[in-house]
């Protein structure tokens, strides 16, 4: 009685070794066929490229170093061709006579959205987009409720027959890290940085491509954002200059749940990068001929100059700090406005976020209306999608 007991025990032992070594190479042979799949569509899409490429500019025949690539695929964030006469246009720009019609910014505008995602197939298994989908998110009148993100229409499948926009993945958790203040969690060496992780990465992208020698910061708060410049550009120039204003005699923390939620959190003059001599904070505001004086000493000293607008986020503000700084800026260099998000937090949620009516970004748009000469918006640096900074990356001609 024993021994059959013992036998049955080992087969069902045995039953189940067998059943997880089926259920072990299913989960393998579906993994494979994933992979397999992925692969042939990067294959296929690559194959693609060649193809237009050689169609288009002989390559193999004498053709030009790099004029092989196929037209539809303009330099990938990585490459030094990056900041070289960037294609102008782009999927997300919309219909350019919707635009001129509503008296907007068109394609001319724009540096075009053209990178990572435009290379993906516009169907695939678990993906769509349709580029005439983003022309209805320009139009008016809900010009500043309307979704700012880079192909915002782009639609991803999360579950059966349920599918969600780029736009309202990135709304959600832009109305998500505003309601739960997680900027008063963010630090960068020790200081209280207030900069949401995605942009700060775009920005040390921007700085270390564009090398600036000086950076003028209008908007100081509680100095983080000017440590965290100093720290990049360190790194490639260690006798750059960050000159930093803001209207209190010093840099001071606006919130007092940042002491909460970070309660190791410094100052930024409490910082050693502070103390060194590459930050000059200077008391004023940029509207202002005698603190524009103190600046212009510093720009006079200077062969590359970057602006960034980070102060009330209120839309006649900014544009007069924009309007008073703008001419700094050298050729090949950026303004950037800063928090253009909020003109949608105030148009799609309400005075809940601010008593006012419009933001940076209406700032951004009559700017680039007068001075489209001299300035373009470029959203190369919104890569990640996420942003708080949309269409606030302006790019000097």
């Amino acid at each position: 009685m024993a021994g059959s007991s013992v036998g049955r025990l080992v087969v069902i032992v045995c039953l189940a070794s067998l059943l997880v070594n089926v259920m072990q190479f299913s989960r393998n042979a579906t993994a494979a066929y994933h992979y397999e799949e992925e692969l042939r569509v990067l294959r296929a899409s690559l194959a693609h490229q060649k193809q237009k490429g050689a169609a288009g500019s002989g390559v193999g025949a004498g053709g030009a170093p790099g004029a092989g690539k196929c037209p539809e695929c303009p330099p990938c964030p990585q490459s030094e061709e990056f900041l070289k006469e960037p294609p102008e246009g782009g999927d997300d720009a919309g219909d350019q006579q919707q635009q001129q019609q509503a008296g907007l910014p068109g394609p001319q505008d724009e540096i075009g959205w053209d990178l990572g995602l435009a290379r993906v197939p516009n169907k695939t298994k678990n993906t769509v987009y349709d580029p005439r989908n983003d022309a209805a998110l320009q139009k008016s009148p809900k010009r500043y409720a309307r979704s700012p993100v880079p192909k915002g229409s782009w639609r991803v499948r999360v579950g059966d027959n349920k599918w969600v926009t780029m736009d309202e993945v990135a709304f959600a958790y832009d109305v998500w890290f505003e309601e739960n203040q997680r900027f008063s969690y963010m630090s960068w060496l020790g200081v209280y940085v207030q900069q949401d992780p995605i942009d700060a990465f775009a920005i040390q992208d921007m700085l270390w491509r564009v090398k600036p020698d000086l950076v003028i910061e209008i908007g100081t708060n509680t100095g983080g954002g000017a440590v965290f410049y100093s720290s990049v550009m360190r790194a490639y120039n260690d006798k750059a200059k960050i000159v930093t204003l803001d209207v209190v005699p010093a840099p001071r923390n606006w919130n007092k749940r940042n002491a909460h939620n970070c309660p190791n959190c410094i100052l930024g003059p409490e910082h050693a990068y502070w103390k060194d001599g590459m930050i000059t904070y200077i008391q004023g505001r940029v509207t202002e001929q005698s603190t524009r004086d103190k600046v212009q000493k510093f720009v006079d000293e200077a062969k590359t100059v970057l602006v960034i607008e980070d102060a009330s986020h209120r839309y006649p503000d900014t544009l007069e700090n924009i309007e008073a700084s703008y001419h700094w800026v050298t050729k090949g260099s950026y303004l950037l406005v800063q928090d253009t998000k909020m003109d949608r937090f105030v148009a799609g949620l309400g005075q809940k976020y601010g008593k006012y009516k419009f933001g940076p970004m209406r700032s951004v748009d009559e700017f680039i209306a007068k001075h489209g000469d001299k300035f373009v918006i470029d959203r190369r640096f919104e890569y990640l999608l996420y942003s708080q900074h949309h269409r606030g990356w302006l790019y000097r001609k």
